[in-house]
This record gives structure tokens, sequence and C-alpha cells, in this order.
């Protein structure tokens, strides 16, 4: 048995939530310990920075629990992070990193390891679950340790247009979206501060960012043009983060196939009187769609609703799906 002690209020939180994500008599993963440094202080900053937030990994990490392609080389290794505390059982991989860890803070003077320490260390091996779970949301690897090993910013370019970054910072649990009363909507006031992923709920996302197109408007309630913009933008996201959805957004596509954007609409929707909704949102659509096509197909129905007159006055009026 082993005895590779952690900094108590950097990285033990972390053990604590890879504990809670291993699987039940399961060592604890690399993939585990990932997860929680993408909220440890040391390492949250510079994960956000490639995109990897606490929603983020944790939604990789789900999806890819039955198909992983590396078993971080089995185990258990038994070692003991904590003063006086007791052994856990790692993978074989996760008590190396841990062993390079501990050796990182030594050669810095340091009696235990940080988060950065392991952050680096599940870096050095690229066949480890925690590699493949970075690959798997694109992240520059190479990019990402050498800012670590020099202690800078990580330098990225992003590819998000600027009209879609509040949604996207949204989708990744950068933000939240505002809290919604329980008395209004019990599912959204469970659902808005929790930060889940929401791409593979569509219509859940759908009335929470339906909301906020409405409120930049300047407007209380959500008309059926603020739930076209909402499901555009939510479409279009997914080119930048793929591993994030489950299922392609049909209506939305649709609609971009016949040159429908996000960035062209809301430039519309700035400027032009688009009228009153003939009916109300909730009755436009009154149950919850099948599918995203069915949703389209919904808001479009009545010719003369916002959705309509915001597509014609943005030069795409008659499109169908």
């Amino acid at each position: 048995m082993e005895n590779i002690l952690l900094e108590d209020s950097d990285v033990l939180p972390v053990f604590g939530f890879a504990v809670l994500r291993a699987d039940t008599d399961e060592p604890i993963s690399t993939d585990n310990l990932l997860v929680g440094l993408a909220s440890a202080a040391g390492t949250r900053e510079i994960l956000h920075a490639a995109d990897v937030t606490r929603t983020v990994a944790d939604s990789v990490y789900r999806r890819r629990r039955a198909g992983w392609h590396s078993d971080d080389r089995g185990g258990p290794v038994a070692i003991v992070v904590a003063e006086g505390g007791t052994p856990a059982d790692f993978t074989a991989a996760a008590a190396d990193a841990l062993r390079r860890a501990g050796r990182a803070a030594t050669a810095h003077g340091r009696d235990v390891c940080d988060s950065r320490d392991l952050l680096l260390a599940l870096l050095d091996d690229d066949g480890n679950r925690a590699s493949e779970l970075l690959a798997a949301c694109a992240v520059p690897v190479a990019a990402l340790r050498e800012s670590l090993e020099h202690d800078r910013p990580l330098r990225r370019a992003d590819r998000v247009p600027r009209e879609l970054h509040r949604i996207r910072d949204m989708l990744i649990g950068l933000t939240r979206y505002p809290r919604v009363p329980l008395w209004r909507n019990p599912l959204l006031a469970i659902v808005a501060p929790a930060r889940p992923n929401l791409a593979p709920q569509p219509f859940v996302w759908l009335m929470l960012e339906s909301r906020e197109q409405a409120r930049e408007h300047g407007r209380r309630r959500p008309g059926t043009d603020d739930a076209l913009l909402a499901l555009m933008a939510m479409h279009e996201l997914s080119r930048y983060y793929p591993h994030l959805y489950e299922q392609p957004y049909d209506g939305a596509a649709a609609l971009a196939s016949a040159g429908v954007t996000y960035a062209a609409l809301r430039h519309v929707s700035a400027t032009a009187d688009l009228g009153t909704d003939p009916r109300p949102l909730r009755r436009a659509v009154p149950r919850l769609p099948a599918d995203t096509v069915e949703l389209v197909r919904l808001l479009l129905a009545d010719r003369h609703n916002r959705a309509n007159r915001l597509l014609a006055a943005a030069g795409f009026g008659g499109v169908t799906v």
C-alpha cells in the first residue's frame, strides 16, 4: 500500500467527487479524476478555457461509460491520499498518474501534490481514459500541457460566432439560465440552476432559451419567433460541440438547408416589426412534439404569426419543412 498525499483544499474534493463517480466496487479511474479536476480551484480556469467544464466533462463521461477504448490498465491499486486516511482503490493508470503527481510535487519542494500536478500527470499518458475523454471534447492536449508547464493561459481561437457566445456559455455550464419560480414551471425551476447538459433535452432547452430571447428583446413572454431563434441557435452550436448532442435537430437542419441562419434571423429580429402572435406560444405548441421537425411545423403552421413574419423579413418567406 502506498501513501501519496493530496493537497487538502484543492485536490481532496476532486478525490471525493471521483469516489462518487466511480461505479460500485470499481477502482477510481483517470476519467473520474478528470471530471473532478474540471471544478478544482487550481485547474478549473485552464480546463474551462478548453471548454471542459464540469457540465461537459460529466456529460461526456456518462456517454462513454459503456464504450471506453481504454481500460486504464486494470487494477486495483490501494493508495492512501490523506493523512491518517484509509486506502482507496485506483486503476493502474490512475495510480501511475498519482505517482507522477507526487514526484512532481517533491521536485518542487512540496510534500503534497495539487490539482495542477495531477492534471499534468494525467496528460502524460495518452492512452488513459482521461486522455480519451479530452480527445472526445476536441481538446488540444499538447497546448493544454504546455500552458500548465509554463503556468500561462491556454491560447485557443474561439470558433464559435460572437452572437452564439451567451448561448454556448449556457450550454457548457459556464453560466446558468436565470432561476424560474417553482409555481411558474416546476421543471424549469429545477433544471435552470443545475447547469446540466441541455443538448439531449431540446424541448427543455428550448423553453429556457426562448425565454432569454424574449428577455433580450424586452418582452416578458416568448413568442413563436423567440422559439425559432432559440432552435436555430441550439442547432448551430452542435457544429462546435457534437460530443454534447445525442441526436440531430432535424427540424432546424431542414431550415438551415434552405439557407436560414441564426445570425440572419437575429439581425432582422432586432429591427423588424413582427406584430403579435395570433396565438401565444403555449397554444401554438400545445403538446410536446415528437421531434424538432414536428416542432418547426407547429411553429410555422400559422402563416401570420411572428415566426413566419421573421422568416419573411429575413428573406426566407415560404420555407417549409
